[in-house]
């Protein structure tokens, strides 16, 4: 339970990243935005949304007891140390080789579902992002504007496949940066974030101007990018190599690896850069007398404590420096009176609360012509009151607000 934000997994920075994760996936990924609206009601797409968490639950829970698993198989025997792997989580892998390998088919299903997985990610990824690129950039620009639906379907077609090639060159450089479960949600703490905030606080913070959005995204960016930098150049922010058994294995490997042994922390450190761990240390640790966990980490910080803050953080860090950092320039610069928020895009609940503060501080009440307003009828299907004119924009909006809820 210890709450210092400098130790990488505790019960709380578990808890927090969970939550981060679940927000910057369902709320205001493309991808799962995408999905969730391409059903025919409001209700229908809320129970999409329960059952891929109960799902996802399941899943972690299965991840978590396979790590244990591998725990008990190698738990005196460590293939990280003896050299059969190079980085942590490969272990997985490994196992599946090693102790399921006399399973006939065992390897190829394995093989088949991480292919499956990771392409199933990665296509929904890359449609995402081919149709926004299409809708926010090309569509308004030069002979686009021109072309046929079916010219930009295959417009949209090619920039997805564009975008998956570059998935792919990509995973050969996150492959350099060490274990996957950190190396991904570093990366995405840093350059998510930012933008997590940006419609978290558009959709909390009524009383934010453009001023205030655009200063909170780009300190946000800016602070993450400079702390992600320097822990990669700095070396910042491991956690220190425990001792791993090598007791039962075989006296063979024993022998051929003797050297490893001796120089474990260099030859690790050098392998994986400053990702060195995996997210679930699954190996063990045989304790003596004559060590302490306080001889282990013993070691003289030559940067700026700040560098050891948890990835786990990163991204609620970002999300934080967004909301404060575009309040205080908004307050600078003049905050958008609640009188002329638009409803359709502020929680109620958060503008109710803003109409409250205004009030409170002295702040002058002023008629505005009346905005469209959608609401959901007791069926859960959406209807719109307002001029005609605006009804599929509001439909569009209340859905990417409810959904980003």
């Amino acid at each position: 339970m210890d709450t210092s934000l400098l130790v990488r997994h505790t019960f709380w920075s578990v808890q927090v990243l969970g939550m981060y994760f679940v927000v910057s996936a369902l709320g205001i990924s493309q991808p799962q935005f995408q999905r969730l609206v391409s059903v025919s009601s409001l209700r229908l797409s809320q129970g999409v949304m329960w059952a891929f968490l109960f799902g996802l639950m399941v899943l972690w829970c299965i991840f978590y007891f396979s790590g244990l698993v591998a725990y008990a198989a190698y738990k005196d025997c460590d293939p990280l140390t003896n050299g059969q792997i190079e980085k942590a989580d490969q272990i997985l892998v490994y196992m599946v080789s090693d102790k399921l390998s006399h399973i006939p088919g065992m390897s190829g299903l394995f093989v088949a579902a991480v292919a499956g997985a990771v392409l199933s990610s990665m296509s929904s990824q890359a449609a995402g992002l081919a149709a926004m690129i299409w809708e926010d950039f090309l569509k308004h620009f030069g002979i686009f504007r021109e072309l046929s639906p079916s010219a930009a379907c295959n417009v949209t077609r090619i920039l997805s496949c564009l975008a998956g090639l570059l998935s792919i060159g990509m995973a050969f450089l996150i492959a350099q940066m060490g274990t996957l479960f950190q190396a991904a949600y570093t990366i995405s703490g840093a350059l998510v974030s930012p933008l997590d905030g940006l419609y978290i606080t558009a959709i909390a913070a009524p009383w934010v101007n453009k001023w205030g959005a655009l200063s909170g995204f780009l300190s946000a960016f800016v602070f993450n990018m400079c702390l992600v930098i320097s822990k990669f150049y700095l070396k910042a922010g491991n956690s220190p190599i425990l001792p791993l058994s090598t007791d039962s294995c075989p006296a063979l490997v024993n022998a051929t690896t003797s050297s490893l042994l001796l120089d474990y922390n260099s030859t690790l450190t050098d392998t994986t850069g400053f990702f060195t761990e995996d997210a679930l240390d699954i190996t063990t640790v045989q304790p003596t007398s004559e060590t302490t966990l306080g001889d282990i980490v013993a070691n003289e910080r030559d940067y700026p404590m700040i560098l050891d803050v948890s990835y786990c953080y990163l991204g609620t860090i970002g999300i934080i420096i967004v909301f404060v950092v575009s309040t205080i320039v908004s307050c600078i610069t003049g905050v958008i009176p609640p009188q002329e928020a638009d409803t359709r895009l502020v929680d109620r609940r958060c503008l109710a609360g803003y109409h409250w503060i205004w009030k409170i501080c002295g702040g002058r009440e002023k008629s505005s012509p009346s905005k469209d307003i959608s609401t959901l009828n007791a069926s859960g299907d959406l209807q719109n009151y307002g001029t005609d004119s605006h009804d599929n924009k509001a439909l569009e909006l209340h859905e990417s607000r409810t959904m980003i809820i």
